[in-house]
């Protein structure tokens, strides 16, 4: 049997994967579209946290107060 993601989930693996990596520069386009709200705030918490020294940019339409 075949599993499908939700919308949400695929970008939840997707920011995962891209956590994992070693990156300097992060570079995100709309990470929170798929996510609900309390996933988004958590999103956002947690990439304060992943992205300290670091040089990110972040495209976003809505952005949750952390």
């Amino acid at each position: 049997d075949r599993v499908e993601l939700s919308g949400g989930e695929l970008q939840k693996l997707a920011l995962a994967t891209g956590f994992a990596k070693d990156s300097s520069i992060i570079l995100m386009d709309k990470p929170s579209s798929e996510l609900d709200p309390i996933a988004e705030l958590e999103l956002f918490n947690k990439l304060l946290d992943v992205t300290k020294n670091k040089a990110v940019t972040l495209v976003t339409h809505r952005l949750t107060k952390v």
